[in-house]
């Protein structure tokens, strides 16, 4: 690949990258939305089924930050070995500076898993303390 391309493939993947933290960023936030609206409102199967599929995207959106993350490292090492050909106008980048970014996947990786560990605690806090409020111990089917 010529400069240009790692380049390009570099500023690619970042921006990737930034748009799968927002969007993760945006069901966190719907998340939390929806927990304090509804929380205490859902009966045990519906908090089942928005739990499971409140998990599949998170996981599914984990893992693609953390895929981009390793695909970023890979980028910046490639960059780096390409900065050693005397040819190379790569010289003015940190990555050819000795910098790396190895520790993106695992940053993404506890990122996005702290902010769904965040949501549920704070659904299951929300609800408890709704429930201890009312005085009732859960919703049932049909209840509210």
């Amino acid at each position: 690949m010529t400069d240009s391309e790692l380049l390009l493939v570099l500023y690619v993947i970042q921006e990737a990258l930034a748009v799968s933290m927002f969007n993760y960023v945006s069901i966190i936030f719907a998340a939390l939305v929806g927990s304090y609206l509804a929380a205490d409102k859902l009966d045990r199967i519906m908090v089942g089924l928005v739990l499971f599929v409140f998990t599949a995207s998170c996981i599914g959106f984990t893992m693609e930050g953390y895929h981009l993350g390793v695909d970023l490292a890979g980028a910046a090492r490639a960059i780096n070995a390409a900065s050693l050909n005397p040819n190379s106008t790569l010289g003015w980048t940190s990555f050819a500076q000795g910098m790396t970014v190895d520790h993106v996947p695992l940053g993404m990786w506890s990122f996005f898993s702290a902010l769904y560990l965040s949501v549920i605690v704070f659904f299951f806090r929300l609800r408890w303390a709704r429930f201890k409020k009312r005085g009732t111990k859960r919703a049932e089917l049909g209840e509210l």
